[in-house]
């Protein structure tokens, strides 16, 4: 039979060896190790409380000394064992108090306890609105600024100056350290913002007519205000306007965000065409006061050809020329009533007139009687009519102007004309 009995104690790297010897002296067996349960230590961080923001996740690490011997690791929540959790690293998205435990040949040692507190709702997101190139948050604080889903480093002011258009977001940091819901907006540049007039200058307006200016296409919702020679022109303003007067024209504009812009001055011009006026030559042509642009018209209709600045009538009649620019402006004459040498129905001789000291003195034969007689102008404007009741009529013209008159008597079968000229 052997005996064994202990012998010593000896401490070597902060372990005991404890030696048994057998009956055999000098020859000694190890009976047993035991760890210095001092060395066995667990510790997990962050040692603060710990808040979970809802729908994320938080991790806790646990950190204790190597060891040469198999130890035994876990995490519990609310002292109860977590399941088949045997790393370092536990993460946590449920509120609890959280430890981590480890034993091992006789020894253990729990961790510092972690609360975990777990929020249930996001923040709502935070108002975005826009002036000029500036984007503002509603007031809140440590403010986070996006584009396009990726964060803007340094963005943490409540305000952010935009450089392009984009998608941008903003959220912030709340009281429980937790991100807010992200708001959207959509954000377009002062750049942008422009206005030009479409037209080249100058625009040309024929008289009392208008030119319309028209404006560049805009977004939506922009106030017009149009200037005239540098002054607003009063009332509705639109993305048009039409022009009566001459002078510099522009528009200015501001977007809905306050972006601004005016545009480049316009010109308009007002085209005044002379009004012609008509004149006989010959007692057969009739002439424009024009050079250019004649359009001859008999009775408001127009001669088909008669475009020169003579034009010899064929028959009796009102005439009148219209006279058209360059620019497509026109004028009309005054009327000027034809009345032909040598028609069928007229027999210039059949009655006599004669100026006499601002009176004209008419003669007529018996035939005429009963008849009707009339003074016109050369524009063919009836000035005096009268029934035919004496054989000698006199007409008083000490009122009326220097020139060419027409006397025209009827006597209910033909037509007879007199051309006379009341002088000073």
């Amino acid at each position: 039979m052997t005996f064994y009995g202990w012998i010593r104690l000896k401490l070597i790297a902060n372990f005991l060896e404890d030696y048994a010897f057998q009956s055999i002296p000098g020859e000694p067996i190890i009976s047993g190790v035991v760890e210095n349960c001092d060395t066995l230590q667990i510790t997990v961080s962050p040692e603060d409380p710990v808040h979970v923001c809802a729908f994320l996740d938080e991790n806790l690490e646990a950190d204790y000394p190597a060891t040469p011997y198999n130890v035994n690791f876990r995490w519990q929540k609310d002292n109860i064992d977590i399941p088949g959790e045997e790393s370092k690293t536990l993460v946590v998205s449920q509120p609890g108090i959280y430890r981590a435990i480890i034993d091992g040949y006789g020894c253990a040692d729990t961790s510092n306890a972690v609360p975990v507190t777990y929020s249930t709702i996001i923040s709502p997101p935070p108002v975005i609105s826009q002036h000029l190139d500036t984007l503002f948050s509603s007031p809140q604080s440590n403010y986070m600024w996006y584009k396009y889903n990726m964060l803007i480093p340094g963005a943490t002011n409540q305000y952010y100056v935009i450089s392009e258009d984009a998608l941008y977001h903003c959220g912030y940091v709340d009281s429980l350290n937790c991100l807010s819901y992200l708001s959207n907006f959509y954000a377009i540049t002062c750049a942008n913002t422009s206005v030009s007039i479409i037209q080249e200058s100058p625009g040309i307006a024929c008289a009392n007519g208008s030119y319309t200016i028209y404006s560049s296409a805009l977004p939506a919702n922009c106030i017009y205000q149009w200037l005239h020679n540098g002054e607003p022109i009063p009332g509705p303003n639109y993305y048009s306007y039409a022009a009566i007067e001459a002078g510099d024209y522009s528009v200015a504009i501001e977007g809905y965000q306050g972006c601004k812009d005016t545009s480049s001055l316009f010109q308009v011009i007002i085209d005044t065409v002379p009004t012609p006026h008509i004149t006989l030559v010959n007692d057969s042509v009739l002439q424009s006061s024009s050079s250019t642009g004649n359009e001859w018209y008999l009775n408001n209709v127009f001669i088909p050809g008669a475009n020169g600045t003579t034009y010899v009538p064929e028959v009796q009649g009102s005439y009148h020329v219209k006279v058209t620019d360059s620019y497509n402006c026109s004028s009309v004459s005054a009327p000027y009533y034809f009345y032909p040498v040598g028609m069928s129905n007229t027999i210039e001789n059949d009655f006599s007139a004669i100026v006499n000291q601002r009176q004209i003195v008419l003669k007529f034969p018996s035939q005429y009687l009963n008849g009707r007689l009339s003074l016109l102008n050369t524009a063919s404007q009836h000035l005096f009519e009268s029934t035919i009741n004496h054989s000698i009529m006199i007409i008083d013209v000490s009122t009326f102007p220097q020139g060419v008159y027409v006397v025209m008597a009827d006597d209910g079968k033909k037509r007879r004309v007199k051309k006379i000229f009341i002088g000073e």
